[in-house]
């Protein structure tokens, strides 16, 4: 739980323009095969990471309930499981 001044504000105002600023760069790196696929790595990552925003918004009824959270999750690691990732030298 989220408590005193701590917030996720900071990963809501850079997604998803500025998102390089939140994330392991590495993960914004894909194979040019996979590039050519519909999946893309900062589409996905947005995903994962407003997903993260609207479960820890401070009040209950703001957050997503667990059925469309489900949902939203699956529907995200089909995505992302498309992606093949350039391995670090």
């Amino acid at each position: 739980m989220v408590t005193g001044n701590l917030n996720l504000d900071f990963v809501k105002e850079a997604i998803p323009q500025r998102l390089a600023h939140i994330v392991d760069p590495v993960l914004l790196v894909v194979r040019d095969e996979a590039e050519t696929g519909k999946a893309n790595a900062p589409e996905c990552l947005v995903s994962i990471l407003g997903i993260g925003v609207t479960c820890s918004s401070e009040l209950p009824r703001e957050r997503m309930n667990v059925e469309e959270l489900a949902a939203q999750l699956v529907a995200t690691r089909n995505n992302f499981s498309k992606l093949k990732f350039r391995e670090r030298d």
